[in-house]
């Protein structure tokens, strides 16, 4: 028995390094998902050339997941991470501190290998002293401005500014800064030729099994009744 497992093991651990045994796709939406289930079940269930609508359904799911939209620019909820893609389809990601969890799940939703640490994320970006700036595609340029010399330069010259400062009044670009970010935290940003699309990345009234949202309700404890101490007429001894 010990021998199998091991053989097992051996094996498994061999197919796992072989080129290409580790694939990545990009994060599709549920309409796929659902459409590629009912092609898997009308694939399996069905007994007639009926079977064959279930071979459609999963090419249309197939069709659905490739051109699935990607956004242009995300950003996390206290804007120490931000995530431009340029015109090769990748990300450039610039990060501001030690938490690599949102470029990790920014990196796996892409369906990109690399690293988070990966000093190459960054290439994208060209930065001064008091910001960075990004290229869409299209040309159209993206400023992570940290000082606010940068944010009111890129308020005149860049589409899109993100910053943790305060945006100034009459900022021509669109403006994400800590306003934003505070009522809506983590944002998906979309560049159409009408101007910036923006979504938050975990939509409002979501509820998650580990985090439900309770009304409590504060109830008021009314003090305990005073205790009659008086004496019994019963228990009273003569002299009492």
């Amino acid at each position: 028995m010990g021998s199998g497992i091991d053989w097992m093991d051996a094996i498994a651990l061999w197919v796992s390094g072989l080129p290409g045994a580790v694939g990545r796709i990009p994060a599709f939406g549920v309409g796929a998902l659902l459409m590629a289930s009912v092609g898997l079940f009308v694939l399996c269930l069905l007994r007639t050339r009926l079977r064959l609508a279930g071979v459609a359904l999963g090419l249309a799911a197939i069709a659905m997941a490739v051109h699935a939209p990607r956004p242009n620019v995300m950003v996390s909820a206290n804007a120490d991470a931000v995530a431009v893609r340029g015109s090769d389809g990748r990300l450039s990601i610039l990060r501001n501190s030690s938490d690599l969890l949102a470029v990790r799940d920014w990196l796996s939703a892409d369906g990109d290998g690399r690293e988070p640490k990966d000093t190459n994320l960054k290439d994208g970006f060209l930065c001064d002293q008091i910001g960075c700036i990004a290229h869409l595609p299209d040309g159209t340029v993206v400023s992570a401005a940290r000082g606010a010399q940068a944010v009111a330069e890129d308020c005149e010259l860049a589409s899109l500014v993100i910053t943790m400062r305060q945006a100034p009044p009459g900022c021509r670009a669109l403006a994400v800064d800590r306003l934003t970010l505070r009522e809506n935290g983590a944002l998906t940003l979309q560049h159409t030729e009408t101007g910036w699309q923006v979504e938050r990345a975990v939509p409002a009234g979501t509820e998650r099994p580990w985090a439900h949202v309770r009304e409590r309700t504060a109830v008021a404890s009314s003090p305990p009744a005073a205790a009659d101490a008086s004496p019994q007429t019963d228990d009273l001894k003569p002299g009492d």
